[in-house]
């Protein structure tokens, strides 16, 4: 059980070294001067900034950049994005492994802004405790403001369970596998329950592994990753939860609409994403995180991004930023958008929308 609870894993891609690359060479260079330029006022507090591009239907990697500063040089941290780090899509799994047993209108009290565990004693804190915490909230706002949110809604779902916790986790797709534990097996697990870990606090995965994570969720449940031609196109896992999904789904839309991922929000189509900071670590640094996927309703890129920065600010901004800078070049050039018979932009088809009003 203990693998469950913590959800670690280690994510293997097949081909071979000397396939050809999917990468897209004007997408990589985007998201170097992204990085760069969104994170230039404080180059000295940064260890590693990394940037995924996705294909949504193919898992293709377009982009996979990681790099850091040296003495305030840009230098590249070969294979970065493949390095485990803070996982910043925790309460997005345990959104998702809570929709069968609750819904997204389900009310938590999040007074205070405080939380302490009465078994274990762990100490949760929301981003505005200090101003009092956010009072009553959904469970689709609370994925995205409140982990005390979450982890209250997790003791009503769970029931203080971990051996039911464990069983609803992996059933999310987080391990990269199709394994189901049984739920007699798991109810006897004697393990204490843990807030920390259930939000996923001790939990650490790559930028590539948690990208495409969400890229599955943005496809309807297929987990697959390409980084050559060699690589299969056939799934890793399937997450088989339709109804789970298309309500996280929607609750990361309005997380991008209106909620704090918002400078991901694109005005050439309509974007879904998470953003995220880790607790801080022993030396000081948090993991800042931004995924999203587009366009809504018929996804074809997922756009991730990691800033490990030291000391404050340290917040969602920073990464969101850097995504939405990538999401809007994108959704300018790259995006196609079905018409008659063949295929154009979405600025094209933004100015084909206004042309009849002009007449």
């Amino acid at each position: 059980m203990k693998k469950i609870i913590t959800f670690a894993f280690t994510l293997l891609l097949g081909g071979v070294a000397q396939a050809q690359t999917l990468i897209d060479t004007t997408l990589n260079n985007l998201c170097m001067q992204s990085l760069v330029e969104g994170t230039s006022s404080f180059e000295s507090d940064i260890n590693y900034m990394g940037a995924i591009v996705m294909e949504s239907n193919t898992g293709n990697i377009l982009a996979n950049v990681s790099v850091g500063y040296n003495n305030m040089a840009v230098v590249v941290i070969p294979d970065g994005n493949s390095e485990p780090v803070h996982a910043g899509i925790g309460r997005a799994v345990l959104y998702l492994s809570m929709m069968d047993k609750l819904k997204p209108q389900f009310i938590v009290d999040v007074s205070g802004g405080i939380y302490k565990d009465s078994l274990s004693g762990e100490i949760i804190t929301d981003h505005n405790y200090k101003f009092g915490g956010y009072g009553r909230l959904l469970l689709k706002t609370a994925l995205d403001r409140s982990d005390i949110g979450m982890i209250k809604a997790a003791e009503v779902a769970f029931l203080r369970d971990m051996g039911l916790y464990g069983v609803a986790l992996c059933k999310t797709g987080v391990f990269f596998s199709d394994e189901v534990y049984d739920t007699d097996d798991a109810s006897d697990s004697d393990q204490l329950w843990s807030p920390r870990d259930i939000l996923g606090y001790t939990t650490y995965m790559s930028l590539i592994e948690q990208t495409a994570w969400v890229n599955a969720v943005a496809n309807g449940g297929y987990l697959v990753v390409r980084e050559n031609e060699n690589d299969s196109l056939t799934p890793i896992c399937k997450i088989n939860n339709k109804a789970g999904l298309d309500s996280l789904k929607s609750a990361m839309l309005g997380i991008v609409e209106e909620g704090l991922g918002i400078k991901m929000k694109s005005n050439h189509t309509d974007v879904a994403g998470i953003a995220n900071v880790s607790q801080t670590d022993v030396e000081g640094y948090r993991g800042c995180l931004a995924i999203a996927f587009f366009p809504y309703n018929n996804p074809q890129y997922t756009v991730g991004v990691y800033v490990n920065k030291h000391g404050v600010p340290a917040g969602r901004i920073i990464p969101t930023r850097i995504a939405g800078n990538i999401i809007n070049f994108m959704a300018e050039h790259y995006l196609k958008v079905q018409k008659d018979n063949g295929l154009m932009s979405a600025k094209e088809s933004k100015q084909e929308r206004i042309r009849p009003c002009e007449k």
